[in-house]
């Protein structure tokens, strides 16, 4: 009978711990506040995290006081991004860790005209295996270096005039 007692008492205790195993969730929490340029809140604004590594998405809308919160939250690196209406957007990007909740405040300024320049170039090649340069040199920098048969000062471009 004592044995039976032992195993019943081993089996709820067992169960109890595995009940809390599966009870705890890895998740964290963010907050912050939008104000613009004067400090004075901006509610309404929209607020986007974007996980890009799996493409979740969570919106969250700033409150009267310019508060937002976002709870529940799986780890990850985030891409944040304010938008409100009159403002121009801000973003900032987070890495929020497990039950380490964030606090990421905005400060986002005013909207003005947008003016999309694109800018492409070649990338150029770097030089990482060793310390050679390849630059290209005219004639009258060669003619100006120093050799053992010619006379610096008397081959100067200003003496050949």
């Amino acid at each position: 009978m004592t044995r039976r007692i032992w195993e019943t008492t081993l089996f709820l205790l067992l169960s109890i711990c595995t009940a809390n195993s599966f009870a705890q969730n890895a998740t964290t929490s963010l907050r912050g506040v939008v104000k613009d340029p004067t400090g004075a809140f901006v509610s309404g604004a929209t607020v986007t995290l974007l996980d890009n590594a799996n493409g979740q998405k969570l919106v969250a809308t700033t409150k009267d006081n310019g508060e937002y919160q976002l709870s529940q939250i799986s780890p990850a690196k985030y891409a944040i991004t304010v938008t409100a209406s009159g403002f121009g957007s801000q973003a900032k990007e987070a890495e929020l860790l497990v039950n380490q909740p964030a606090t990421i405040n905005f400060v986002l300024g005013l909207q003005s005209n947008t003016e999309v320049v694109n800018v492409s170039a070649a990338a150029q090649t770097l030089n990482i295996t060793d310390a050679s340069l390849g630059n290209s040199t005219n004639n009258a920098t060669i003619q100006a270096l120093p050799s053992e048969s010619r006379n610096v000062p008397d081959t100067s471009p200003s003496s050949q005039a």
